[in-house]
């Protein structure tokens, strides 16, 4: 899966991915309350980006785009979404 991809690639591809999880636990009912301790939303919602970056890896490599601008467009619109 990650073998012969450049190391910015699998970054960039696992951050993007990152993103929308994240964005999405901060929004979940269960783990955005003030009870649950912030290290433990951050360790759930990486072992479910890694989790489902095997999962997802075909989908999100072709939308990378390492301009500046593509970055910034590309981690606004996951975090929208």
């Amino acid at each position: 899966m990650f073998a012969g991809l450049p190391i910015e690639t699998i970054a960039v591809a696992a951050f993007l991915a990152f993103c929308r999880i994240g964005a999405c636990f901060m929004l979940m009912p269960g783990l955005s309350s003030v009870r649950v301790a912030m290290h433990i939303r951050l360790f759930v919602a990486l072992a479910v980006t890694w989790a489902l970056v095997a999962h997802l890896w075909d989908d999100i490599i072709p939308q990378i785009d390492y301009g500046p601008d593509g970055l910034i467009l590309l981690v606004a619109s996951e975090l929208l979404i």
